[in-house]
């Protein structure tokens, strides 16, 4: 759609996704190539998600939900969680540079799972690590490090039109 407007430089399309979002925009990015930059903030891996999710939102009862869920899903015809894979959908990425942010304290996604997005060398991608203290502190980076966000598209945006910075 973006690339269809007259004001809009298809060349040069950057996203940002929180959460969820996140995790839309490592599986969308692939068919939506160019994309130049992506800012992905607290993406998770969807069994993980769900498991503290329920333990946290839902309780005792969470645990035993969280195992009813997979079948239901398969009812309603969608994929089992275990064949989410984030990890590997990231490596499909391309050439779109990914900044990974992840708050320290969010108990529904890992560190661990955020570092093994962004990958190894040579698809390595860049992560911050946000300190935080529970689900919703790592969003904050958006807020108060605003600068660095505009900095990040700036910097890959204007590459894509060989660094003139009257471009951006």
């Amino acid at each position: 759609m973006l690339r269809q407007r007259p004001d809009v430089d298809g060349d040069r399309i950057g996203v940002i996704g929180t959460s969820m979002g996140g995790n839309t925009t490592i599986y969308g990015i692939p068919d939506c190539q160019p994309i130049r930059a992506a800012l992905l903030v607290q993406p998770t891996h969807l069994g993980v998600f769900m498991a503290n999710f329920a333990r946290r939102e839902l309780g005792p009862l969470g645990r035993a939900i969280a195992r009813v869920s997979t079948p239901l899903f398969h009812l309603v015809g969608a994929p089992p969680l275990s064949a989410h894979d984030l990890v590997a959908a990231a490596r499909r990425l391309g050439d779109t540079v990914v900044r990974y942010v992840q708050g320290t304290g969010d108990p529904w996604g890992t560190v661990e799972d955020v570092k093994a997005m962004a990958g190894e060398p040579p698809r390595c991608k860049s992560v911050c690590l946000y300190p935080s203290t529970d689900r919703y502190g790592g969003y904050l980076y958006l807020e108060t490090d605003s600068a660095q966000v505009v900095s990040f598209f700036a910097q890959h945006l204007m590459k894509a039109r060989g660094g003139d910075p009257g471009a951006v």
